[in-house]
């Protein structure tokens, strides 16, 4: 996941903690909350919840949902569902990339300055 950066989602499931079926019709039940850095407790997310049917939701993310360099997400909803948790590690995406030479040298780039994977050359961005 980007840091700061809006329009990213995160997939998830609700799945009753009785049967273990799929919930369905949760949307405006479910809360989605997180924590940036281990720094705030959980807040809940600017971004909403959508069902994108059978038991899957997406959650929308806005750059305030984005904001740290290790965010965790938390989604509880109604009916005995069972809490979903992720924890991501943000990669700024305005910053450098780094090329890792076959030599073991590594060699850091402005990000615009990838371009990709030269064949067989022992190029790996």
């Amino acid at each position: 996941m980007l840091k700061n950066r809006s329009g990213q989602f995160v997939y998830f499931s609700m799945l009753s903690a009785l049967s273990g079926s799929p919930l369905t019709g949760l949307s405006g039940l479910i809360s989605g909350r997180k924590s940036l850095d281990g720094l705030s407790g959980m807040i809940t997310l600017s971004g909403n919840i959508i069902e994108l049917g059978g038991g899957s939701y997406r959650a929308n993310l806005f750059d305030f949902d984005t904001n740290g360099d290790q965010v965790g997400y938390l989604f509880t909803g109604a009916s005995a569902a069972v809490p979903v948790q992720y924890q991501f590690d943000m990669i700024d995406g305005n910053g450098s990339g780094n090329i890792w030479l076959a030599s073991g040298a590594t060699v850091t780039v402005p990000k615009a300055s990838i371009s990709g994977v030269i064949a067989n050359s022992g190029l790996f961005v």
